[in-house]
This record gives structure tokens, sequence and C-alpha cells, in this order.
């Protein structure tokens, strides 16, 4: 080999090294800060430390203060007391590093003013390869929005560390000020465990009961988030009829709203989820006066009404999209792309624009408690199909991948490396010297 080409190898090898080197030495945290279980009265700040640190996270207006001590993994600090719908700062710290965001609270239960939210999902974390996720956050970084619904399938595998710290590297910035309410899907709940999905969103009583079902109010809006993997004839069902009757006749809710990754309506290729019809739920969800199911699971988009509900199916922020092959009578629009959802809401009535990863406008409608879908005021009426022949693996034909981490940081090991392509490059010079 000649010299030039050996000198020309080492210096693309410490090219190479060097970004790696400071992006670990950038940041304390593993993963975050990022927000969770926001509301009107508090807000959970997590992150993740890969040694032994105490975590302090401070907040303004109010001098808030909140220390959780020192041990390796996910940190939760839990800010009390705040007002609603008040804009806060916030920072997140450890001995060396402090990292600054910034959060508003949810309104209170009697605010009638609008509210918007983001909706996703199959994002696998950007497992694809191709940077959709990526560019579908870099989109909705743009977006103003009160919080974010994810539909599910965070990741390709929720067994693998690495898969989540892409995920939340990706959307570092994006879930920093706005708080994230993700449905657990089956590729991050994978043979029933679910621990990661727990670890980093699950409420305490979730992570001590182990259970994936949860609800959430925002203002006017009541929100039930449930695994879809589920049976519905068991604690899940017991727990959904008793939360949905006490929703029944609670003051000030205008709009009911089911998240489910693996739903009960679709049009992709797994199409609609037969054991939650066998179980009788969409029944269930009617007669509790649910008004909107949001899906995933069918990497498309799909805006339909079945069973006396509007549907919303949001697959489509990077996992590989699916055809559309069992096209409902009722989809009134839907189309193989890579998306994301905005909807608003002002009070009784509200609007859906949903856009393609290049920023087109993929479907704009309104709706209101008294009609479905206000097809008049859409400018992208009609259904469109696209077959990309696309057929995905059985989550369940993965293999696992150890990603425990070495005893040693990122750092010491990289630090290693170019300390040896260093040393190569003396002993080369000398060579030639000689």
């Amino acid at each position: 080999m000649c010299a030039h080409v050996r000198d020309s190898c080492i210096v693309t090898l410490l090219v190479m090294l060097v970004p790696v080197i400071a992006r670990a030495q950038a940041s304390a945290f593993e993963v975050g800060p990022y927000l969770s279980q926001l509301s009107a009265r508090s807000a959970v700040i997590r992150v993740e430390t890969a040694t032994s640190q105490d975590v302090v996270v401070t907040a303004e207006p109010g001098k808030l203060r909140v220390t959780d001590t020192a041990h390796v993994g996910v940190h939760s600090l839990t800010l009390d007391n705040l007002q609603p719908k008040t804009t806060y700062r916030y920072s997140a710290a450890v001995a060396n590093h402090t990292e600054e965001g910034t959060f508003t609270t949810a309104p209170p239960d009697d605010d009638v003013g609008n509210i918007r939210f983001i909706l996703y999902g199959d994002d696998r974390g950007g497992a694809d390869g191709s940077g959709i996720h990526r560019s579908i956050v870099k989109r909705m970084l743009d977006e103003p929005a009160d919080f974010l619904v994810n539909t599910g399938d965070l990741v390709a595998d929720g067994r693998v560390a690495a898969q989540w710290e892409n995920f939340f590297d990706i959307e570092h910035d994006l879930l920093r000020e706005r708080c994230l309410f993700p449905a657990i899907g089956n590729h991050d709940l994978v043979e029933e465990s679910g621990q990661s999905v727990l670890k980093y969103f699950g409420t305490l009583e979730q992570q001590q009961k182990h259970v994936f079902f949860n609800t959430f109010r925002w203002g006017y809006l009541r929100f039930f988030v449930v695994n879809g993997e589920g049976s519905f004839v068991g604690d899940d069902r017991v727990w959904l009829e008793r939360e949905l009757q006490k929703a029944d006749a609670e003051p000030g809710l205008v709009w009911r709203i089911v998240v489910i990754h693996n739903g009960p309506f679709a049009s992709g290729l797994h199409g609609d989820n037969e054991k939650l019809h066998a179980a009788e739920l969409p029944k269930l969800l009617r007669d509790h006066h649910i008004d909107f199911v949001l899906e995933g699971h069918d990497h498309i988009y799909e805006r339909g009404e079945s069973d006396g509900m509007r549907y919303i199916v949001s697959g489509g922020a990077g996992a590989p999209l699916y055809p559309i092959r069992h096209l409902r009578a009722t989809a009134r629009k839907a189309e193989s792309t890579y998306h994301y959802v905005l909807l608003d809401f002002v009070n009784d009535k509200g609007k859906l624009i949903a856009k393609r990863l290049d920023g087109s406008v993929l479907d704009d409608v309104g709706f209101s408690k008294t009609s479905f879908w206000d097809e008049e005021l859409s400018n992208t009426p009609g259904v469109t199909t696209r077959d990309t022949g696309v057929d995905e693996p059985s989550v369940s034909d993965s293999k696992p991948v150890d990603d425990r981490k070495s005893s040693s940081s990122g750092v010491p090991f990289a630090a290693a490396g170019l300390l040896a392509v260093v040393g190569a490059w003396f002993w080369i010079s000398r060579r030639r010297r000689h």
C-alpha cells in the first residue's frame, strides 16, 4: 500500500472518530430530558443516565426544585402545584451538565380555548434506515401544538436498548418541549413484556401493575389509551368499562378519544382487528359516546367513520409503507404515504389537516359534534390507493439483540480507538523515515 494511501486512511478514521467522542462528551444524559405525563397541575421531567448521578430539575416561574438521588437508569422528577395553561422554563442538571427547555401546562377542565395536538405513529425509531422518521420529526418541530399522540410501534423491537436510544436521539428536540402520549404497539410490546415502554413513559401505577392502559384529560378532551393486543375480556375490559362510565358524567367534557395501536377499523395490510370485534369493543365504545378512534399498525393514512365513530389510521412516520388491500366502505380518504396529522379542536367543532413527508396537504377536513366529517370543507376529496407490494415479517421472527453495554463508557472506548489510530500513524511515520 502506498504511503499516501495509508496516511489518507488514517486521517479519514480520525475524522470519523472525533465527532463520536464529541457527541459522547456533549451530554451526561443517555436519554432526555423529555416531558412526560403533562397535565394542568403537574409535569414529569425524565432523563436516563448511564452512571450513578443525582439529577436536579428546576423550573420558573415559582422557583421549583426537585432532586432525584443518584442511581443508574431513568430518573423521573415530578413538578407539582403548577398553574394551568402556563409556560414554564425548566432545566435538568447533573454535576457537570445542564440542559434547558420549556413546556406549557394543560388548560383547566373548564377552559373552552383552542386545543391542537399532532398524531403520528409506526415510526419504529427510524429503523428503516431511510431517515424518514427524522424528516417527519423535523416537519413536526415547525408545527405549533400543545402535545403529541403516537399510535405505537415507537421502535422495531422493544427489547433492544439501542433502538430506544435512536428513537430518543431523533425526537430529542421535539420531546424536550412537548409531551408525548403513546399507545403501545406490538413491536414495542414483543412477547408481552413492554418493559421499556413502561420505563420511559409509564405512570407509577402502570409500572407497578405492569399494565398498558391509561387515561388523561386535556381541557375538554378525554383520552383513553389502550393496548390493542389485549383480549378485552379481562382486567383491561374492567378498567375500560369503569373509566368510560366515569367519563359519561364528567363535567365539561366535550370529546372522548380512544388511542390504540392495532385498532378495529383499517384498510391496510392488516385490516380490522377481528379480536376486538369478537369482544364487541366497537359497541362498548359507541355506547359510551366515543367520538374518535385513533389507530396505527397499518402503515397508511386513513380517515373514515364506522360503528357510529370517526376513526383515523396514522401509521406513516417511518416504518415501511403498506398497500391498501382491504379498502373499507367506511373510508373517506386513504393513501399509502408517509405523513403526520394535525387535529384542532375549538370546543364542539374541529379541523383535521394531514401532511405528507414533503409538506403537501394529504387531507383537509372539518368535523363537529353534529357531523362526522364536513366534506364540503375538504380540498382533498376521494380515496387514493397505492399498492406498494411491501409485506412485513412478523416481529416474532426477529431475533433479540444482545445490546448490553460494556462496563466501560462510550467515551473511554472511543478515546482508546483514537489513541490506537494515532499510535499506528506514528509507527507508520517512523517506518517511512527509516
